[in-house]
Order: C-alpha cells, then structure tokens, then sequence
C-alpha cells in the first residue's frame, strides 16, 4: 500500500501485555508526522505471552477505549504477530457484481477450494 494514502491520517492499534496504543499519523513515505498517541491500560493478565486470555473482557476494554478517544468510524492498521499465527496469500479471481450475500458465499467457496488445493498440493510433497 502506498504511503500516499496517509494524507488524511490513519491510525495504528497495538495490543500490548499492558495497555492498548493507538498512534494517528500523517503525511508520506519522506515525512511521516506523529498526531496523536493514545494509550488505555488493561488489566493484569489479560494479554499473556501476546495471547488475548478473555476475549469477551477485550473486547469491552477496547470499546471503552474508543469510545473515551472518540476513535469509532477511523481507518486502523493492525497488524498480529505470534508463534500461532499463520499468514497466507490468497490469489482471488474477479468476482462480478452480484448482492454481498451471494459475493460473500462465492469468495467463501473460492477459499475452502484454495485451501483445500492447497493441502493436497502439501501432502503430495
């Protein structure tokens, strides 16, 4: 992704052991500008080991902490990092127009097929 698209701003989420931080920033590639930082703190042993212990107890800390900076309707970049955490690529074909039911049913067919060519392609080596 370009870095151009950073003219009006987005926000980075991070999700540490401790706190949830989010950075706003702006500007480009050559100068990039640190807006706003906002941090909110969690409660003990809620994230152990970079692992959400209850999700349901996140989840209300991470509403409340939009709501108190007023970040709910922003773009947030938010990347996930842990031993468990598999990352994929996907090649997708074009899918035409058709109402978002039947597009999220077809690109949900397309993956389990992807998926699933992709394990008997693992298998066979």
């Amino acid at each position: 992704m370009p870095l151009g698209v950073f003219q009006s701003g987005v926000f980075a989420l991070d999700v540490g052991g401790s706190s949830v931080v989010a950075l706003h920033v702006t500007g480009d590639a050559g100068s990039l500008k640190l807006r706003a930082c906002y941090e909110w703190p969690l409660p003990e042993g809620l994230v152990v080991d970079g692992e959400i212990v209850d999700g349901d107890l996140f989840a209300r800390e991470l509403r409340a902490f939009v709501s108190e900076h007023k970040l709910r309707g922003r773009a947030v970049h938010l990347a996930v990092s842990n031993q468990k955490v598999i990352v994929r690529n996907i090649e997708m074909a074009e899918i035409a127009a058709r109402p978002s039911h039947a597009w999220c049913f077809e690109r949900r067919e397309r993956m389990v097929a992807n998926i699933q060519g992709s394990r008997r392609a693992a298998e066979r080596r």
